[in-house]
C-alpha cells in the first residue's frame, strides 16, 4: 500500500488541498466575525450524546462549530467545484478495481459492485472509525488530520452508493479505503462521478 500511496498522493493532494482550503478560508472567516469557533466538532444529540446515523450507525463531525449569543450552529463548508482530471483505474491483485474520477474532498461519491449480495460492510466501518479519530495534522493545531462523514450504504440497481466527506484526512485515507473495500469482497470501488 505504501508504494500506491505514493503513486497517488500527487493526483489527490490537489484535491485535499481545494476542500481543506474552503474549510481554512471558513474558519478564518468565522474567527474575524467573532464568537467561540470549534473546529472539526463531533456531531451530538440535543442531549449532548454524539449522534451515530445510516446503516452502519456511523459518529459524524461537521466541518465548524460557531457560537455566539449563546447559540451554537454547527457548518458544513463545500468547496466552489470539482476538480477536472480524466478517470484513473487501479486493478490490485485478485482483480479488485478502483476507478478515480473528478470529485469534491468533502463530498465524494462512491459505487460499489459487490461479488456478493450484500459487501462485508465491517471493514469499511473500521477504516471510517480508524480515519475519524484526530492525528497529528498537517493543516493547523485545530484540525485533526480526520473524515468528517459517511453516508450509505444504499442499495441501487447499479450496485451500492455511498458519500464520504474526507474533511481533513491526509490521501493516504483514500488509499485505506481502497484497501478495505478490497476486504469486503466488492468487485470494483468507482470514488466519482463518471468512469
Amino acid at each position: 500500500m505504501a508504494q500506491l500511496e505514493t503513486r497517488l498522493r500527487d493526483f489527490l493532494e490537489p484535491l485535499r488541498d481545494h476542500g481543506v482550503g474552503a474549510l481554512l478560508q471558513a474558519y478564518a472567516e468565522a474567527l474575524g466575525r467573532g464568537g467561540e469557533v470549534e473546529a472539526e466538532p463531533l456531531v451530538r444529540d440535543g442531549f449532548g450524546q454524539i449522534r451515530r446515523q445510516g446503516p452502519l450507525e456511523l459518529p459524524a463531525r461537521g466541518d465548524i462549530a460557531v457560537t455566539r449569543d449563546g447559540r451554537r450552529l454547527v457548518h458544513r463548508i463545500e468547496g466552489d467545484g470539482l476538480e477536472s482530471f480524466e478517470p484513473i483505474t487501479l486493478v490490485a491483485d485478485g482483480g479488485f478495481t478502483t476507478v478515480l474520477a473528478p470529485f469534491a474532498w468533502e463530498r465524494a461519491p462512491m459505487l460499489v459492485e459487490s461479488r456478493q449480495p450484500r459487501p462485508d460492510w465491517g471493514a469499511l466501518r473500521r477504516w471510517y472509525l480508524e480515519w475519524f479519530q484526530p492525528r497529528m495534522a498537517d493543516v493547523g493545531p485545530d484540525f485533526g488530520g480526520v473524515l468528517h462523514r459517511l453516508d450509505g450504504p444504499r442499495e441501487t440497481p447499479a450496485g451500492w452508493a455511498l458519500e464520504v466527506d474526507f474533511g481533513t484526512a491526509p490521501s493516504a485515507a483514500v488509499v485505506g479505503l481502497m484497501g478495505a473495500m478490497a476486504q469486503s469482497g466488492a468487485l470494483r470501488l468507482r470514488i466519482g462521478h463518471g468512469g
